[in-house]
């Protein structure tokens, strides 16, 4: 870590496991302008380095970064934390002419952008998509193929949403610069089902008269699998 006097230190964990809690840039937009300046708290530069060892071997961390609610209105920028990522993530998707205004929203200083951790580096065939670079041609599209329908190449969903830079299902495919960003899926036609109606004698009734040939309960929950299986 950085301490205030600028000097680099190493933290000195103990033999059993550890909680480490830091103050992100967020403190500086949100609690210090409310703050004396004698109280004002400390985002912490800091970074981790794990020792070397063999190819054979694996260490394990987790890392959680908790980030304002998606409909908070930021103090600054006057707009939801949800519009800001959305920005952010069309900003840092394009390759050439970045605009760094854009990047740098959601920070205290202009001189701090958003990034992408990994590298973005893939051949012209491949598309950097789900955090890794997938190929063009195992997705049959390309950019002469979203060109003739009046379109670029982007990494998507089967909704056709762009890809917020979370997991989930996205691949290549044709997309434009105002597509929105992904969402999340539609719950199911009467979810969260109403009890007084959906109960356990009415649940075992139903699938009991379903005209399904296999069955499989498949445990908590009462969740069962149903299907036929049919010729050609």
């Amino acid at each position: 870590v950085k301490l205030q006097n600028g000097k680099t230190a190493l933290v000195d964990f103990d033999d059993e496991d550890d909680l480490v809690i830091l103050l992100g840039d967020g403190v500086n937009q949100y609690v210090n302008p409310h703050l004396a300046d004698n109280q004002a708290l400390r985002a912490l530069p800091h970074a981790l380095v794990l020792p070397k060892h063999s190819p054979n071997n694996a260490r394990v961390w987790y890392g959680r970064m908790v980030l304002p609610p998606a409909l908070a209105v930021h103090p600054q920028h006057g707009k939801t934390f949800a519009e800001l990522r959305e920005n952010l993530i069309r900003a840092s998707t394009i390759t050439e002419g970045q605009d760094l205004n854009v990047l740098s929203l959601g920070c205290a200083s202009t001189s701090h952008v958003a990034r992408q951790l990994e590298d973005m580096s893939c051949s012209a065939d491949a598309l950097m998509c789900w955090h890794k670079c997938m190929s063009l041609a195992d997705y049959n599209v390309s950019e002469d193929i979203c060109s003739s329908e009046g379109k670029d190449v982007f990494c998507i969903n089967p909704r056709g949403q762009l890809w917020d830079g979370t997991h989930g299902d996205f691949y290549p495919g044709c997309a434009t610069n105002d597509t929105e960003i992904a969402t999340p899926y539609p719950t199911l036609p009467n979810y969260p089902r109403d009890a007084s109606v959906c109960t356990n004698s009415s649940f075992a009734e139903f699938v009991s008269s379903s005209p399904y040939e296999n069955e499989i309960n498949l445990g908590a929950g009462g969740a069962v699998f149903l299907w036929n299986v049919s010729d050609g």
